[in-house]
C-alpha cells in the first residue's frame, strides 16, 4: 500500500491568491497557526513513516513555517519521498545543502508576470519565484513546475506563445510539468473570478503538450479536460495498481481521506473520462513519459 501522509503545517501564507483552497489561509497569519514539530513527529512515529511512504507538506505557505528547515532535516532521515507544495517565493532562503534527491517541490505558475501577479494578488511575487527556483538549481532535489490555466491566460495567449516563451526563458525546473486549471473554490467565486470551460481547456492543453513533449519532460495533467489529447497511447494508458491511503493532518485535525472520483454531467457523457484524473480527488495524475501514458501520483 503507498500511504501519503499529508499536512498543512501552517496556515500563514504570504500571497493572496484569488482562488485559494482554503478559506482559513490568506486571512490567518498568527503563529499559532503553526503545527508544532514534536506533534508533527510525533504522528509520524505512531504511524512508523517508512521509505515507502510519502509525506506532504502544504498550507498555506510551508516554508513560512519557522521550523521548516528542522522538519525537512529530520524527514530526509526517514529516507521517504518528501513532496512540498510552495509558492516558490522564500526558496532563496531555503539551504541547499539540505535536500536530497527524495525532496521534490512543486510551485505554481499563473501566466506571465502581469498575470501571475495579478492572481497571487502580490506585486513582484513572479519574479521572487522565479529567483527562489534559481536557488534550487545544482540541488539534488527534484523541482516540478505547475501551470495552472485560468481565463486571462486564454484571453491574452491563446495560442500558448507567451506562455511557452514564459517557461523557457524565465523558469528553471528539471523533473515534471503539471497542467491543471485553475480551481472554482469558494474564494474563486467570492473574488469573482469565471470557471475555465474544459473546452477551452482543452485547447490548452493539446498546445502545451504538443510543444513538451518533445523536451523529454515529464507531463502530468490532472483537474482539467484532456479529450482533444488525440494520440493513440491515451487509448490505454498503463494503470496504477497500488492501494492508496491518505492521512490528513493539520495542528487541530486528523482524517484518513476517502478517494474517488466524480463527474459533472458534461464530463460522464465524455469517451475519455477514464483517463481525466484529480489530484484532489484521487491523489492520481495522467501523466506522459518517454512516448508513453501511466497513471500515476500527482
Amino acid at each position: 500500500m503507498k500511504r501519503i501522509f499529508y499536512f498543512n503545517i501552517i496556515y500563514s501564507c504570504n500571497s493572496r491568491c484569488v482562488y485559494c483552497y482554503s478559506h482559513n489561509t490568506w486571512r490567518n497569519t498568527f503563529p499559532k497557526s503553526e503545527i508544532s514539530v514534536d506533534e508533527f513527529f510525533s504522528y509520524l512515529e505512531e504511524y512508523r513513516l517508512c521509505e515507502n511512504d510519502r509525506v506532504i507538506l502544504n498550507g498555506g505557505e510551508p516554508l513560512l513555517h519557522g521550523k521548516f528547515d528542522e522538519i525537512l532535516n529530520r524527514l530526509n532521515a526517514y529516507k521517504c519521498e518528501v513532496l512540498v507544495y510552495t509558492n516558490g517565493r522564500l526558496l532563496n532562503k531555503l539551504n541547499p545543502e539540505l535536500l536530497n534527491e527524495n525532496d521534490r517541490f512543486v510551485i505554481p505558475f499563473h501566466g506571465d508576470e502581469e498575470i501571475h501577479d495579478r492572481i497571487t494578488g502580490v506585486a513582484g511575487s513572479y519574479r521572487e519565484t522565479c529567483h527562489g527556483l534559481s536557488r534550487l538549481k545544482g540541488a539534488r532535489c527534484r523541482t516540478d513546475i505547475k501551470l495552472i490555466v485560468n481565463n486571462e491566460i486564454l484571453a491574452s495567449d491563446s495560442a500558448g506563445k507567451k506562455t511557452i516563451e514564459m517557461m523557457e526563458n524565465d523558469i528553471c525546473f528539471n523533473n515534471a510539468l503539471h497542467i491543471t486549471k485553475m480551481a472554482y473554490t469558494p474564494i474563486a467565486k467570492q473574488n469573482g473570478c469565471s470557471p475555465v470551460s474544459n473546452e477551452h481547456a482543452a485547447d490548452y492543453m493539446r498546445i502545451l503538450f504538443e510543444h513538451f513533449r518533445q523536451k523529454g519532460y515529464v507531463i502530468k495533467f490532472f483537474d482539467t479536460c484532456i479529450k482533444k489529447l488525440f494520440h493513440p497511447e491515451l487509448i490505454q494508458p498503463e494503470k496504477y495498481t497500488e492501494e492508496i491511503a491518505v492521512y490528513f493532518k493539520d495542528m487541530g485535525h486528523f482524517r484518513e481521506l476517502a478517494l474517488g472520483k466524480t463527474f459533472t454531467e458534461e464530463c460522464s457523457k465524455c469517451g475519455h473520462r477514464d483517463f481525466c484524473k484529480s489530484a484532489v480527488d484521487e491523489y492520481l495524475a495522467l501523466e506522459y513519459f518517454n512516448h508513453r501514458f501511466y497513471e500515476n501520483l500527482e
